[in-house]
């Protein structure tokens, strides 16, 4: 679809309908999956480029880093990023219900020594093991 309407809208306007049906399905639960694997986001990461690359009538081998900075486009990795600083900012100020604050930990709730780290307000991340 962008593909056919690149030809007849301008790019702000694409730039609306990617937001409205590209963006909004990689903003989606991207808390859960956006640490998975390389292959896996490698495969996305391919994918949205050449979405962006096609936007922008941009050649098949041009820099993406360029067309990200250009468009002011977010690349899956910062999407990630961002989606992760929301929550935890929610999060560090209880505007969630209070089932969810419980599953995280801050660093002074830990114990009571007085480290370095004690007054920041960092979160524990928990070790986890798998077999």
């Amino acid at each position: 679809m962008i593909c056919k309407l690149r030809y007849y809208i301008p790019f702000r306007f694409l730039k609306t309908v990617y937001y409205n049906l590209v963006y909004s399905h990689l903003r989606y639960a991207i808390t859960s999956w956006g640490s998975s694997s390389f292959p896996t986001l490698n495969t996305l990461n391919t994918i949205h480029n050449k979405l962006l690359r096609i936007m922008t009538f941009s050649k098949f081998n041009s820099n993406v880093c360029k067309l990200y900075k250009d468009t002011q486009i977010l690349n899956i990795d910062r999407i990630f990023k961002l989606e992760i600083s929301k929550l935890m900012y929610i999060i560090n100020f209880r505007l969630v219900p209070k089932q969810f604050i419980e599953l995280f930990t801050k660093i002074e709730d830990i114990h009571s020594y007085h480290t370095r780290q004690r007054s920041s307000i960092e979160y524990a991340i928990p070790r986890t093991r798998l077999k």
